[in-house]
């Protein structure tokens, strides 16, 4: 632990040069090493402890022929492209389905016939909604049972 709980919490220009760490997600993968640079030639000392972590794990150690190999590539947790092609970032529909699931069931621990008869009424839902737009008709969303 480096310690920057109470420095974020009080210090909102501390907390501003931290959220720039995530703010590289979003430049263009080949721009990350130079934007990484740039930030961390500009943060103050306190924080080159955290930055030089976050190189070490998700951009490589700058050596004299280029940069090593990080533990995640850049391509792998990079949010560019997503977000210019307006993809998700998030696992949100998953979740939304695994609520939904859960609001079907209507119960913690149901039967092993129970949950196959509330997977085969969802899919038969599903399949209906398919067929639906693959008609041309609008799909209303479905409300929270």
């Amino acid at each position: 632990e480096l310690g920057f709980k109470t420095n974020y919490e009080q210090d909102p220009v501390f907390a501003h040069n931290v959220s720039k760490i995530a703010a590289l997600a979003f430049l263009q993968p080949a721009d990350v090493s130079q934007g990484f640079d740039d930030l961390y030639n500009s943060s103050p000392p306190i924080l080159h402890p955290l930055l030089d972590y976050f190189e070490d794990t998700y951009i490589g150690k700058q050596r004299s022929q280029g940069r090593s190999k990080s533990m995640f590539s850049v391509e792998f947790w990079n949010m560019h492209q997503r977000t210019t092609d307006l993809s998700m970032r998030m696992n949100n529909s998953v979740e939304a389905w695994h609520r939904r699931l859960n609001s079907i069931i209507q119960c913690q621990y149901p039967t092993l016939w129970a949950f196959i008869e509330s997977l085969q009424n969802e899919e038969h839902f599903i399949y209906r909604q398919l067929i639906k737009l693959n008609s041309g008709q609008k799909v209303e969303p479905s409300k929270s049972i």
